[in-house]
């Protein structure tokens, strides 16, 4: 929700922001050291293309118990 609202909040200031859920581009383990050797998958092109039209990133991640979520 952090994330979703912050978009809204850039977009309202008068800059441009697209909210992307990375449950939308399903993918196996990504290695960007043989990114040429291995055939990427077509929704991480385009998560690759999305990143690369902005200036910025933010990345939101949730909170478990004042730490990481354990599956990093």
């Amino acid at each position: 929700m952090l994330a979703a609202e912050s978009a809204k909040s850039i977009d309202t200031a008068g800059g441009r922001a697209t909210f992307i859920d990375l449950a939308d581009y399903p993918a196996a383990v990504y290695n960007g050291d043989n990114e040429e050797a291995v055939d990427l998958l077509e929704t991480m092109r385009a998560l690759k293309a999305a990143f690369n039209a902005h200036d910025a990133l933010l990345i939101a991640i949730p909170e478990y118990n004042r730490s990481i979520p354990l599956s990093w």
